[in-house]
């Protein structure tokens, strides 16, 4: 059963290496989870559907708004395809007749002639909507947990007017699943503000066509356990553990943590680079 999902996110491995290295002693331990777990939330929001890692991430959203607009042509047949549609008719004097009755928007006409001559009877019936009657068509064949548009209608519909102008507001949504991830980043992050005096962006590493989306994440911040300090960040989609799948679950935790240990390395590095040149300059004989 899908529902929403919730990762857990804490650093008990990285707080044995913190313990090892008196570099980091100035670096908290609630800041340090805090910080493991936005890394989470973005490696989370990138292993959502549609799927934006490494060479996806530009097509990701081209790839979710070509399923939208599948999902609604799926459901309601665009006027200009219709038209093409009963352009295939055997019958030239009959298809002739019916194109008319399009171009002069005579929908209740053309459902009689339909139903006559028992075409509409084979298709299951056919249903002409006008535009204000779209959203409701198309949440009548949603999924309500998918969220995606079932498979087979009860009967063919057809627009009156082209869906394109509601394609486009639809998928405006693409993104807004992954955008709970997203809004789990910005929550946990370290909100100071930077040296320009703007709030830092804590949703950095996502793509901004998923950050528009500002709503479906909840983070609960435990860093002041004592034994376990650690964040819990929920996406409250409740079709979410269908399209970012435990396995992709474990991954975002699992990258995250190799990302927070190689910044340590980077850092000790650093360091290491940092004292040997201090201790070089203390050792040189000072000219008199």
């Amino acid at each position: 059963m899908a529902r929403a999902a919730s990762i857990r996110a804490d650093t008990a491995d990285l707080r044995a290496v913190l313990a090892q290295h008196s570099e980091f002693a100035q670096k908290t331990v609630p800041d340090m989870v805090r910080a493991h777990a936005r890394l989470c939330a973005v490696e989370l929001a990138l292993r959502t559907t549609p799927f934006s890692v490494g060479s996806m991430n530009e097509k990701a959203k081209e790839l979710g708004e070509k399923a939208v607009e599948w999902d609604i042509k799926r459901m309601i047949m665009d006027r200009k395809d219709f038209e093409s549609f009963i352009g295939n008719f055997g019958n030239e004097r009959l298809s002739a007749r019916i194109q008319k009755l399009i171009a002069a928007g005579k929908w209740s006409t053309l459902t009689e002639v339909l139903n006559r001559i028992g075409y509409a009877e084979k298709l299951g019936g056919v249903d002409f909507v006008k535009r204000s009657g779209f959203a409701e068509l198309h949440e009548k064949y949603r999924h309500k947990i998918t969220g995606r548009t079932l498979k087979k209608t009860d009967k063919m519909h057809v627009a009156t007017s082209s869906v394109s102008g509601y394609v486009k507001k639809v998928q405006k949504r693409v993104g807004m699943s992954k955008g709970g991830w997203a809004q789990c980043a910005r929550l946990v992050g370290n909100l100071k503000a930077g040296k320009n005096g703007k709030a830092a962006d804590n949703a950095r590493g996502i793509p901004q066509w998923v950050k528009r989306h500002k709503h479906g994440g909840e983070v609960e911040d435990k860093t002041n356990n004592t034994k376990n300090p650690h964040v819990i960040m929920t996406n409250t989609f409740p079709w979410i553990s269908r399209i970012c799948p435990k396995v992709e679950q474990d991954n975002s935790v699992r990258i995250a943590t190799q990302k927070m240990l190689e910044s340590f390395v980077h850092a000790l590095k650093a360091a290491a680079k940092k004292n040997a040149k201090d201790n070089k300059a203390k050792s040189e004989p000072k000219s008199a």
